[in-house]
């Protein structure tokens, strides 16, 4: 058995699957429309939301679970990459995939962007979650997201990944969200 993409038919989009050796799918155990409703995640049809924040510690290998709501999602695996301001990002399998895609696409546009590309890519590690729901941080991405491993790391929910923050870098980064949503007009409506 192995994994790899699934097309679902009409309107039933591409889904990362285990399939058996002959191709064929064996379930619908990675299909992240599975999750449906629960508190944490949010479905609407193929894209997979996820939502909150969550308090945990890295261990001392650098391992962190996953809040339960969340692992249904991420089935058996996700990938681990950097994050945007100085966090590690975490991907289910499909969402990964399309932000390869634009990775990829971008890098065709400047010398800068192919190097981007190509740091993002050498960041990126594909992991599995462990019996207890945890997942291995790689020691670069740590030292990248300024986490200690047995640290504390806040982990949110930011729509189509999961995002781990040092605990100080989170505080900044939800203040600057919480004024600009209270002081620019454009965004007076965000979310309502």
């Amino acid at each position: 058995m192995g994994w790899d993409f699934i097309d679902l038919g009409a309107g039933g989009g591409i889904w990362w699957a285990p399939v058996d050796d002959d191709g064929g799918a064996e379930g619908a155990a990675g299909d992240p429309g599975d999750a449906g409703n629960r508190a944490g995640t949010a479905a609407r049809d193929d894209v997979q939301y996820f939502v909150g924040e969550y308090g945990h510690a890295l261990d001392d290998k650098g391992r962190v679970f996953m809040p339960a709501v969340f692992r249904p999602a991420l089935g058996d695996g996700c990938f681990v990459s950097w994050g945007r301001d100085g966090s590690v990002a975490v991907y289910t399998p499909a969402e990964f995939a399309r932000v390869a895609e634009e990775v990829v696409e971008m890098a065709r546009g400047s010398a800068a962007a192919a190097a981007a590309a190509d740091a993002f890519f050498a960041a990126a590690s594909q992991v599995a979650l462990d019996r207890q729901g945890r997942i291995m941080v790689a020691e670069r991405l740590l030292e990248y997201a300024g986490l200690a491993r047995s640290g504390h790391v806040t982990i949110t929910g930011t729509g189509r990944r999961i995002q781990l923050w040092a605990e100080d870098r989170w505080k900044k980064r939800h203040a600057y969200a919480s004024g600009a949503i209270e002081n620019d007009p454009t965004l007076s409506n965000f979310g309502y």
